[in-house]
């Protein structure tokens, strides 16, 4: 897929994952319209600063604004980063949890993995985790399982090799960059 495909689908594959979130938090909402102070808390936990990441954030503030959420009369976004430090990951998590998120969006697997092992109880809704079943952070792809679900990374290499030889039946040799 293209680019930009790829972020419209991830972008919408979110906000679906959001919607469900938010519907379990409806009273929350009602809240929020008669009283600004308790919009719905969304902590974001990004990894690091790059470009992929970046990008995953920008598709999830565009999912719900697609959705007709609005940062600041529907929600409160409050976004931190671990700068590619692991050792930051654990403080970022208490702070979300303890600032009363009422969804955490975790981007890049270290961030999930300590969202995963700092709560069970505040939905959590992930990307850019490449293998979200071999990480240990959901039961099946299918199934998640708990209170974390979202989306893969991961390319879907044993159809693109079909694919190829398909298309390239008399190759003898192939190079992946990746």
């Amino acid at each position: 897929m293209k680019t930009n495909t790829m972020k419209k689908f991830l972008a919408i594959l979110l906000s679906f994952a959001m919607v469900f979130s938010f519907a379990a938090c409806g009273s929350k909402q009602e809240e929020a319209k008669d009283n600004p102070d308790k919009l719905f808390k969304i902590g974001v936990m990004q990894f690091g600063e790059f470009t992929a990441l970046q990008n995953a954030l920008k598709g999830f503030e565009e999912g719900l604004k697609d959705a007709g959420w609005v940062d600041g009369k529907d929600f409160k976004l409050n976004v931190l980063s671990a700068a590619a430090d692991t050792s930051n990951c654990p403080t970022i998590a208490d702070t979300l949890i303890n600032d009363g998120s009422d969804l955490i969006f975790a981007i890049a697997t270290p961030s999930v993995s300590c969202v995963k092992e700092k709560t069970t109880t505040i939905p959590v809704v992930f990307t850019a985790v490449t293998d979200a079943v071999a990480s240990g952070l959901v039961a099946s792809n299918e199934k998640p399982g708990a209170n974390i679900t979202g989306t893969s990374d991961m390319n879907p290499v044993a159809e693109q090799i079909d694919l190829l030889k398909e298309l390239l039946p008399d190759a003898s040799s192939v190079a992946v960059l990746y």
